[in-house]
């Protein structure tokens, strides 16, 4: 039998690891429906702060769900964000490259899972990352798990992993 490095096994098949960046214990559930479901870990930071620790301790991510309202953090250059916007402060972060991409590429899909946020602010998110990638609380936990079988579907398989990823992700 093969002995394969679990990371590559997940870089193979393009899905892995998901970062679910949460403050609210209630709303945590989402962290064991997603690795219940899909069979994959689900890492919690409760801070933007401690996102980047995991995105150093643990990236890269397949998957980062990150709520809008979160204690904020100090990026090099930037004023610190209103506490209303710093997940939000972080996702820009990522996607212009400003955490090493060796932890986080810029293009890993990220997702909003919030319950406060400004209409401006939805629209500014939605326009930036993607209408079918913003959810407002309260929505089920299902209604991600779909939309991250969506993004893993959409990304190229491995020939050799293919079963492991159709496993995790035809379940409707």
């Amino acid at each position: 039998m093969e002995k394969r490095n679990p990371t590559m096994k997940h870089a193979a098949t393009r899905t892995g690891p998901i970062l679910l960046v949460e403050d609210n214990i209630v709303n945590k559930t989402v962290k064991a429906t997603l690795e219940r479901t899909l069979g994959l870990p689900v890492h919690i930071a409760e801070t933007v702060a401690g996102a980047l620790e995991l995105l150093r301790q643990r990236g890269p991510f397949a998957v980062i769900i990150v709520d809008i309202m979160m204690q904020p953090a100090d990026f090099p250059g930037e004023a610190a964000a209103d506490p209303l916007e710093a997940g939000y402060q972080l996702a820009r972060n990522i996607r212009a490259g400003k955490i090493d991409a060796s932890l986080t590429p810029s293009d890993v899909p990220i997702l909003f899972y919030t319950g406060v946020a400004s209409t401006s602010l939805i629209k500014d998110i939605k326009n930036g990352f993607g209408e079918d990638n913003v959810f407002l609380k309260p929505c089920s936990p299902e209604v991600l798990l779909r939309r991250i079988r969506e993004i893993f579907r959409a990304r190229p398989l491995a020939r050799a992993t293919a079963r492991t990823t159709a496993a995790c992700c035809d379940q409707t």
